[in-house]
Formats: structure tokens, sequence, C-alpha cells
């Protein structure tokens, strides 16, 4: 078997990482596969650790096939994702709700909690991220107390009257705050965990973040997804130079509209060529004008 680079995966979290190979005295990426495994033999598991280990720094979680569908089908996909894009879920279409993808969940943070468990030296700096594993920093937390463990959800949080309709809210914050610092993308992100963990928990809270009983956690906002280096090096690439020129040529005297958005339903590409519907029927103009 060969080891290929999935192009899927958060690109964001390998630029913010890559960018800052300097900080980190060695590093090693946990995560599941993507693929089937439950039908594999112990040694072909073992013989894939040791080959993704070897060549692309990583250790693998092995998940059942019933775990992964749970996890991320119905829990992740069908109830984290939309509610916190402000879409609610409806029972009975959407089945992020069900027990079963509740349990799934749990049950695939805890095989993360494992690994980390397994791999870990005191020292460590242990980097939990995103929505699917919001209650993983808890799991490890429990058996690791005096680790270093940060976690970045990379999409938005939602205000405390979205949050508080999720069945779930306790034990999704209990897991987060597992994290000696929690990061989001922006302030307004921020004010909303703050204040949904005020109101959820009745902990106390300030603008830096909220007291536990084992402390202090540190709610913080930061920008992160770009490698500011590798930007700069293909932005002076010659090539680049020489499309620019070509684009400025070819639509010399229009005006150039660039998008680039996931095929989802949460991320509005409907609305957005509705609006330049909307637009060009205001302005007609401009149907000629725009590419």
């Amino acid at each position: 078997f060969v080891v290929e680079h999935l192009n899927v995966g958060n690109i964001g979290l390998f630029n913010a990482v890559n960018a800052s190979l300097d900080l980190f005295a060695e590093r090693v990426w946990i995560g599941e596969l993507g693929i089937s495994t439950e039908g594999w033999s112990e040694e072909r598991k073992t013989a894939v650790s040791n080959k993704l280990l070897d060549e692309v720094e990583t250790y693998p979680v092995f998940v059942s096939d019933a775990e992964f569908e749970g996890h991320y089908s119905r829990f992740s996909k069908q109830l984290i994702w939309p509610a916190f894009h402000y879409i609610m879920p409806e029972m009975p279409q959407w089945h992020g709700w069900e027990k079963s993808a509740y349990e799934a969940a749990l049950a695939t943070c805890q095989r993360f909690a494992d690994r980390v468990v397994e791999i870990y030296r005191p020292g460590d700096i242990i980097w939990v991220n995103d929505y699917h594993l919001m209650l993983l920093p808890q799991l490890i937390r429990q058996r690791l107390p005096s680790a270093k463990i940060g976690f970045f959800l990379h999409i938005p949080f939602p205000s405390s009257e979205i949050f508080r309709c999720l069945h779930v809210r306790r034990e999704l914050l209990d897991g987060m705050l597992g994290a000696d610092v929690v990061g989001l993308q922006t302030f307004p992100y921020k004010r909303h965990f703050i204040h949904t963990a005020k109101r959820v928990l009745g902990i106390e809270g300030s603008p830096s973040g909220v007291m536990l009983e084992r402390g202090h956690v540190v709610v913080g906002q930061y920008a992160m997804g770009l490698d500011p280096v590798g930007v700069e090096e293909k932005w002076s690439n010659a090539s680049v130079g020489e499309l620019i020129e070509f684009l400025n040529e070819k639509y010399a005297g229009k005006h150039l509209l660039v998008g680039r958005d996931k095929l989802d339903h949460v991320k509005g590409v409907r609305q957005k060529l509705l609006g330049y519907e909307s637009f060009l029927n205001d302005n007609p103009e401009f149907s000629s004008k725009t590419v």
C-alpha cells in the first residue's frame, strides 16, 4: 500500500501549523484515515500505523463504521454543523439529535483520547481542532490532568439562544473547557462562547475567559488559516504576474468577480447568485461589464 495526501482536509489547519514549524521541536498528527478499516487485521493496522508515522508523522485512530457514521455523518454534520451556522436541525429529517449519534461521537472521541494518552510525554502540547472533537479536551484532561491542552474551533460559535437549544449543550461546553486555551476565529464568536458558558454552566466569566474550579481557561480570538510566507512566495512567482497581466488584457474595462465557495447548503452560494441576479435586474447595463 501507499500513503497519499488527501486534499479535502482542514487546509487552514495545515497552513497554520506548517507556517509555524520553527516553533516546534517535534510535531505529530493524530486523526482518522477517512476510509473503512473495520475489516482490517491487527497486523495490517500495525503496518499502516508504522508507515504513516515514518512518512507523514501521523498516528491513525481506528474507528468502526458505525462509530464513524454516527459521529461524522449524523452528530457532526446533521447537528453541530447546521446549528452553529444558525440553521436549526429538525426531527425526523435530521438525525443528529438521536442518542446513538451522540454515543458514537463520544466513543470516537474516546478513541482519540486513548491514542493521545498512549503517545503523550510530559511537556507535550496537545492541540485539538474543530467541531468534530469538541468533546475530546475533557476526555484527555480526565486522564492527563496536568497536560497543556489547546482547542480551536474552525467554524462560527453561535449565540447562546441557538446553542441552548442543543440537547447536549452542557456536554459540549464541558468538553471544550477541558482545554487550557479555547481559540475562536473572531471576537463575536469569543463573546458568544463566554456568554454561553456563563448562562448554561453558571460559571464566572470575563473578557479574557472563564473561571473553573481547576483555574482560569483563556478564551481568545485568533486569525488563522493562511501561511503568510507561502502566500508571499506564490505572489512573487513570475507565473502569477503573467496570469494577472493576461487577465487584465482579456477583461480590460470589465468588473471581474471572483468567488471560492464550498458547495454546502450553509455557505449561501444560492443566495449569492440570487443577489447577483437582483443586482443585474436593477442595473442591466452591468450585464456586459461584469465577468
